[in-house]
């Protein structure tokens, strides 16, 4: 019933009814579907912006599958977890439940979750303004998607390493990984993929002297972004007349 009214979009009534059914779950003993009411809980709460509330029903999720040894439950509450100090703007506390979710995908081989925790924790270590620690996790994360065969993924990755190379000041190693991307973005269709390359690239070879090449680039993206009526638009454009400005001006 709780996830009846979920799915109808009525949060504080589906809360009613999981705590009921919690009450109920804990008279009877059954910690597994204890735990699983308690995922759905902090789903609820979640949905009406309850951050802590979310959290509390987290960990006690977390706690209850540790205990009865449900590895996969635990790397999905590791997950969401993740995503609820994200949310908060806790990156530190995010990224650390992100690599104890790595910890788990590996030790169940779950290659899907393994890819996932690889992301996110090299997503926390670049807000956390440490890009040669994500450029570790991103490096991992290439691998897995290759081996996997992810192409998506891949596609991913090497747009990750590209932007922090790209903080690193590294301009030749992000060009390298963004020409990568572009070409696996065309193969696999991926538009937007490849205008976000694109657009990173111009910046590049724009700030390695290379106007004529950072102009190509920077058309491909605004072209691209224009048929996709992508909220980057105007942002493509910009960077498009920004580069011929300076163009000219040299």
């Amino acid at each position: 019933l709780g996830v009846a009214y979920q799915d109808l979009g009525e949060p504080h009534k589906a809360i009613d009814s999981i705590e009921q059914a919690l009450a109920l779950l804990r008279e009877i003993g059954d910690r597994k579907e204890e735990a699983d009411a308690l995922v759905n809980l902090g789903i609820a709460y979640n949905d009406l912006g309850e951050a802590q509330m979310t959290i509390n029903s987290f960990e006690s999720a977390l706690v209850l599958f540790r205990e009865i040894g449900a590895r996969k439950e635990e790397a999905d509450a590791l997950r969401r977890l993740g995503n609820a100090y994200s949310d908060l703007g806790n990156t530190r506390k995010a990224t650390d439940f992100y690599e104890k979710l790595l910890v788990v995908a590996e030790d169940i081989g779950d290659r899907r979750v393994e890819l996932v925790a690889l992301r996110n924790s090299g997503v926390g270590y670049m807000a956390l303004c440490d890009p040669r620690k994500a450029i570790k996790f991103y490096k991992r994360q290439l691998g897995v998607a290759q081996q996997i065969g992810d192409r998506m993924g891949e596609s991913n990755a090497l747009g990750n390493l590209g932007t922090a190379y790209s903080s690193l000041g590294r301009t030749r190693k992000a060009i390298g990984f963004y020409k990568q991307r572009i070409v696996i973005a065309q193969e696999i269709e991926d538009r937007l993929g490849e205008a976000n390359a694109n657009y990173n690239m111009a910046i590049e070879l724009s700030e390695s002297g290379r106007g004529a090449q950072a102009i190509a680039c920077a058309e491909d993206a605004a072209n691209l972004y224009d048929e996709l009526n992508s909220p980057n638009t105007t942002k493509g454009r910009e960077l498009l007349e920004e580069l011929k400005k300076k163009s000219e001006e040299a």
